[in-house]
């Protein structure tokens, strides 16, 4: 596995991370 590749998925599992905690974030909103 070469470098680029691993960037790839780290920058693929933050951004997922990021989709999940906006979507957290959406429905922690809509509880107020």
């Amino acid at each position: 596995m070469d470098i680029q590749t691993i960037e790839d998925q780290n920058n693929k599992l933050g951004l997922d991370i990021k989709k999940e905690n906006d979507i957290m974030q959406t429905k922690n909103w809509n509880q107020h």
